[in-house]
């Protein structure tokens, strides 16, 4: 479903994705239904979820470090875990991505709406990643 809109994304970028970069879900199958991981994060990892641009400063987790957190599905970590971003758990196949921000002597994280849906909000990030290039959100 999201598949192409990746492969295009990674050539705009100047990314050259190779089967390799793939993930294969059938091991994960299990953690993936039980967490109702999107369709947008499964074709991510199918497309390129083992490509070296999810290991830049934020890190794409692997499905086994997926976690329900505050009701989302975080499934982005910043480099020094002071953020994290998940999917809202609404049933949708792009969910709307949000940021949690952790706060010292919090327990909680504090969350921010991104504005942006999970497909559009990987892109933005890898190519905020490679460019400093902000999301431009509707």
């Amino acid at each position: 479903m999201f598949a192409e809109k990746y492969r295009q994304a990674f050539a705009g970028l100047g990314l050259d994705l190779k089967p390799e970069h793939g993930m294969d879900l059938a091991p994960h199958a299990g953690i993936l239904d039980r967490l109702a991981a999107p369709v947008a994060l499964r074709d991510y990892y199918e497309i390129c979820g083992l490509h070296e641009i999810n290991r830049l400063r934020n890190r794409l987790l692997p499905p086994e470090a997926l976690a329900i957190r505050d009701g989302r599905l975080v499934f982005l970590a910043e480099e020094q875990e002071c953020a994290f971003w998940g999917a809202a758990r609404s049933g949708a196949t792009d969910p709307q991505v949000w940021q949690g921000v952790a706060v010292v002597a919090d327990p909680n994280l504090h969350w921010f709406d991104e504005a942006l849906l999970l497909s559009d909000f990987i892109i933005a990030m890898w190519r905020w990643e490679l460019t400093g290039e902000e999301p431009i959100r509707p």
